[in-house]
């Protein structure tokens, strides 16, 4: 059969340090977890003086160079005009301005408006120094002042004026051996209500503001007053360079004599009842209650503990929270964060990281811690030794022998039914009497290869049961005092077995092994049995109260199995899948150890919570078995000591805290941009949002961790922003903070724009308009005048032709010496040219005068051919021919050509009208002849000697003008019988028109 072997090497760490003592100083190491604030953060700078909360919550930090605002989230560096950016204290008045000390000038403050008010010193009623170390305002709203090497003083606020006390009379008269010395009072603090504490260069003092009565209280003199804190009629101060803690009603306790732990555990609820006070570059914790003090060290190993530096001041709050400026930045304390007490047993060293063998805490420094009748009983393999802690004393009692055995890698401890203690070291199981208080060894032996015990039990029948890593299982019957050792014939072949459960309803014990095996031993049958449960390396068992066994294994995460079985693993919300314990509390719910920290888990097996540094558990690596006390206190080791808790005590009650709008953008461009924070410092990075912008959502936006958000394109108009918070333990902020804002109109939608831009509307469409027209009457115009020009162009072509046509009939009748005719000729032709000079300017013309013009032309026609053609010209009577306006001298290129090539050639009666009509508006002009016809004319003149050199310019003139003109047209008709033709020109009516 194959065995999953794990080969271990025994590298036990060597402690220095260790004495062979029956007794060792043991006590609570604090453990504490600080959060470190420095300028990695964003603070202006590490050196920080001092520490203000105001009244809405936030905190303000004075540095060496620098006044800091903190709002949980970030830092918000203080601009504005302070007089000197090194800062040694601030204080709030009741109007929620802030006095801030510098070195040089008191500045008084009014957040959010940036107004600051610097005093100087001056003549007249003045502060009396520039450099103000402390400040401190009392319930009548006096600002009392700490002015280096001057008198007490106070500035009334409602008079507004300095009121000086005789600080350096009083010491001059008192203490005359310190007139050469630096006499300054350092700090002021609240004494009553009519006394003050003065902490100062010369010691500790009082001073009785009805009376006006300086008390010295004994102290020392020392330059530096540090800081001093009250708990009713006590007081505790420390001063610098006297290291001593200095309490009223005791003894001075020097720095070196504080111990760095406690005998108590930090519990949230002490918190009243605790104060801390600086101590070099420790911290002093006084539990006021019980006088016990502690000093809280940096810690070179540990990234969470107290800062490096030289501590300067600290700020405590009532939730327990404690801010601590030092030379290197804020320590800052969360009770919170500290929710698992720790308890140091061993001296502090750093141990190596866990070899990869030794998967089986054979190397570390706690294996059990077990809880019983006050004392605390820890087994440390690593030092093989017993420690036994009083736990009201603190007194730990450290044992290496019983009887002299060494008690090698000590491991287990177990009670069993009869009270007996049992302790297994190397091969040797050991009992304590805790009556009798004597320890006795065990005939029980294991074999030498067992390299640790892991685990034991006991069945209901009394006998014991070990299980031994490297070596096997075994039954020891009590009765007898023999051992049995089970093998491969037992059904049972594994050397690894780790952990051991007694059922007790089952009568089953179940063995868990390295070997991916999970056995059970039946006692009804007395047979062992494989439980056929697939497991990886298993760790622990344990039983839930409906009877589930739960197993705990090594890359396998957890394992629960009744009817069903049901693997809880990183899926299932573990932190991971290596399980070291596993534990049942009072309460049936199940809790898990790894690596990673502690896992809270329901019997259903649903993850509940992981507990880590950011839960409130300053360990990891929680190498050791958990055990329950009787009171339902679960124990675990970790590191040098371990860490003992309740469940029920686990659910911190937070504080009331406000939440508020620290930055808002202008709402430009339709947009809104808005930063908030919940001022509780005690988690703030697991504290939850939610916002509405009223107008835009209808329910509140849950923003989870993030504290800011944006809006977009917004719409003009009225809204109002809301936050709330919630903070890491469920509770809501004590209030909603609002913001109303309006975004304006753009320009281009406002009533003044829209008007104008209506106007503008109606002027460009006017103009537009207005433009429109001219353009249409400017092309109408220049195409007038182009047709004008046109036509005078086409009349001048024409006109020449038809002076060259009479000029040519004159010359005929000239040439046959018919002077009568010609004569009269050339008197119709004088007259008929003047008329055509007047109107050859003009496109159009009354048809009265086109109509006189034919009459003219043919006048002249008939006497050049003698009478030979008779011709008529009729107008319509309806057509009124002085308003009717005619194209000028259209009408005569067609009569000639009607006389010239179809009368001329014809034999006989020869007969041309001229007639206007108007039909449907329009105007009609038919030139008809019963001449020969186009046909025969052309015939004709074609037969003549160079006709084709004869260019008709006079129809296709008049052609071309009819085209230029709108609406009209020319038709020629040829008639054939009887023969002739028709010229039809139509145009529309151009009656009442402008000449």
């Amino acid at each position: 059969m194959g065995y999953f072997i794990i080969l271990l090497k025994m590298n036990v760490l060597l402690l220095t340090g260790i004495l062979q003592l029956s007794f060792i100083g043991a006590a609570a190491q604090a453990g504490y977890q600080f959060e470190n604030l420095t300028e990695a953060h964003g603070l202006s700078d590490n050196r920080i003086t001092c520490f203000l909360k105001d009244s809405t919550g936030f905190m303000w930090i004075g540095t060496e160079n620098g006044l800091n605002r903190f709002d949980g989230h970030s830092f918000v560096v203080y601009k504005h005009g302070l007089s000197n950016p090194f800062i040694n204290d601030i204080e709030q008045d009741a109007g929620g301005r802030l006095w801030v000390a510098t070195q040089n000038g008191l500045n008084v403050i009014t957040p959010g408006k940036d107004s600051n008010i610097v005093f100087m010193p001056q003549t007249g009623n003045s502060i009396p120094s520039d450099l103000i170390w402390d400040t401190y305002i009392d319930k009548y709203n006096r600002v009392w002042i700490a002015a280096d090497v001057k008198d007490l003083c106070y500035y009334d606020i409602s008079r507004q004026e300095f009121v000086l006390l005789p600080w350096k009379k009083y010491i001059a008269d008192q203490f005359p051996h310190r007139n050469k010395k630096y006499n300054s009072i350092r700090k002021i603090y609240y004494k009553s209500d009519n006394e003050l504490w003065l902490g100062t260069s010369a010691g500790l003092f009082s001073y009785t503001i009805s009376t006006g009565v300086f008390t010295y209280h004994k102290s020392y003199e020392a330059d530096h007053f540090i800081q001093l804190e009250t708990y009713g009629n006590l007081f505790y101060f420390i001063q610098n360079p006297v290291n001593v803690l200095q309490i009223s009603t005791r003894k001075d306790i020097p720095w070196s004599a504080i111990p760095s732990t406690l005998q108590g555990v930090y519990q949230s609820a002490d918190a009243q009842h605790e104060r801390w006070l600086p101590a070099g570059k420790d911290v002093v914790q006084v539990n006021v209650s019980t006088g016990e003090t502690m000093l809280i060290k940096h810690r070179p190993d540990d990234p969470y503990s107290l800062p490096d530096g030289i501590v300067r001041t600290i700020y405590r709050e009532p939730s327990g929270l404690v801010w601590v400026g030092t030379s290197k930045g804020i320590g800052k304390f969360n009770p919170a964060m500290n929710l698992f007490p720790f308890t140091e047993i061993l001296p502090a060293f750093k141990r190596d990281p866990s070899p990869e063998n030794d998967l089986y805490r054979i190397d570390h420094a706690i294996h059990t811690v077990f809880h019983s009748k006050g004392e605390y009983y820890i087994s440390s393999p690593v030092t093989n030794s017993l420690l036994i802690r009083d736990s009201s004393s603190g007194k730990t009692r450290r044992i290496t022998h019983i009887q002299g055995i060494p008690l090698d890698h000590c491991s287990v401890i177990f009670e069993d039914s009869k009270k007996v203690l049992w302790i297994l070291a190397g091969t040797h199981a050991f009992c304590y009497d805790r009556n009798t208080r004597q320890f006795s060894v065990s005939p029980f032996r294991a074999q030498t290869k067992n390299l640790l015990f892991t685990d034991m039990a006991e069945d209901g029948d009394g006998n014991l049961w070990f299980a031994c890593f490297n070596d096997g299982l075994y039954c020891y019957d009590v009765k007898t005092q023999r051992s049995r050792k089970f093998s491969p014939a037992d059904r049972f072949s594994s050397t690894l077995p780790t952990s051991l459960y007694f059922d007790k309803a089952a009568n089953k014990l179940w063995i868990g092994t390295f070997e991916r095996s999970l056995y059970a031993y039946d006692f009804s049958s007395k047979q062992m049995k494989h439980s056929g449960i697939e497991a990886a390396l298993i760790n622990d068992i344990t039983k839930d109260k409906k009877g589930a066994i739960w197993l705990a294994t090594y890359a396998g995460g957890i394992v629960r199995f009744a009817d069903t079985v049901t693997r809880i693993t990183t899926r299932e919300g573990l932190p991971e899948n290596n399980i070291y314990s596993i534990q049942t509390d009072l309460d049936g719910n199940i809790w898990a150890s790894s690596f990673k920290g502690l896992t809270l888990i329901s019997p259903e097996g649903k993850v509940i919570e992981n507990f880590n540094r950011v839960k409130g558990l300053n360990f990891s690596d929680l190498y050791s078995p958990l055990t329950l006390t009787q009171t339902g206190e679960i124990l675990t080791g970790a590191d040098n000591g371990f860490i003992r808790f309740h469940p029920d005590s686990l659910q911190y009650v937070s504080s009331a805290f406000p939440v508020v709008i620290t930055s808002t953008t202008p709402y430009t461009d339709n947009e809104a941009t808005f930063d908030f924070a919940a001022l509780s410092y005690l988690n703030p990075s697991l504290t939850r949002y939610e916002y509405k912008m009223e107008g835009v959502d209808k329910d509140w936006v849950s923003a989870g961790y993030m504290h800011t958000t944006k809006y977009n394109n917004l719409a003009p108009g009225s809204y109002a922003f809301k936050v709330r918070a919630i903070d890491f333990t469920g509770k809501l902020s004590a209030n909603e903070a609002s913001s109303s804002f309006r975004i304006p109109a753009p320009w281009w939608q406002t009533g003044w724009f829209r008007i104008l831009a209506v106007l503008l509307v109606v002027g460009i469409v006017f103009f537009l308009f207005r433009r429109r027209i001219h353009t249409i009457k400017s092309k109408a115009l220049i195409r007038q005048q182009m047709a004008e020009l046109k036509g005078q162009a086409l009349r001048a072509q024409m006109n020449p032709h038809f002076i060259f046509n009479c000029l040519n009939a004159i010359q005929e009748l000239i040439i046959t010496e018919d002077y009568t005719a010609s004569y009269k000729y050339l008197s119709k032709f004088s007259k008929l040219l003047r008329m055509v000079l007047n109107m050859s300017e003009k496109n159009m013309i009354p048809l009265s005068s086109e109509i006189e013009m034919c009459q003219l032309y043919l006048e002249l026609e008939s006497l050049r051919f003698k009478n030979s053609f008779q011709y008529t010209i009729k107008a319509d009577e309806r057509i009124d021919t002085d308003s009717t306006l005619f194209p000028s001298l259209l009408v005569q290129p067609f009569i000639e050509n009607a006389i010239w090539h179809g009368l001329l050639q014809k034999e006989g009666e020869k007969r041309l009208s001229i007639i206007f009509e108007e039909e449907h508006g329009r105007l009609i002009c038919l030139v008809k002849d019963n001449g020969i016809g186009r046909e025969r004319a052309i015939a004709i003149k074609a037969q003549k000697i160079g006709a084709m050199y004869v260019d008709p310019k006079g129809i296709a003139l008049a052609r071309q003008r009819i085209e230029n003109l709108q609406a009209a047209f020319l038709e020629i008709i040829d008639c054939k019988e009887p023969t002739g033709t028709i010229v039809r020109i139509v145009i529309a009516s151009p009656e009442n028109t402008e000449i």
